[in-house]
């Protein structure tokens, strides 16, 4: 991303294709992001105790994919019936390949 004076504006970067992008300071070792960029509207963060919710889904059969970090990626089948709610465990037996 570059290094900027302060009067400098840093450049925008577009994240205009899905997958992902690591991001490294180059002064400190420590300091380094990693970010997923996704093509669906439907997408959440857990909470401090590993849970999350889906709002909005459109009925229908899914796969939902937990993207853990680089080497884990756990992924599970998930039918969404109209007006009820849908519970689902994710466990590591469930892993697969890392997202591209």
């Amino acid at each position: 991303m570059g290094r900027y004076r302060k009067d400098e504006k840093a450049a925008q970067v577009i994240f205009d294709q899905k997958g992902i992008v690591k991001v490294y300071c180059e002064i400190h070792e420590f300091m380094r992001a990693t970010i997923l960029v996704l093509d669906t509207p439907y997408f959440t963060v857990t909470n401090t105790e590993g849970k999350f919710q889906l709002d909005n889904l459109v009925p229908g059969n899914y796969t939902l994919t937990a993207w853990v970090n680089d080497k884990s990626v756990w992924s599970r089948p998930l039918d969404v019936r109209a007006g009820e709610s849908a519970m689902l465990d994710l466990a590591p037996e469930t892993s697969t390949k890392p997202a591209p």
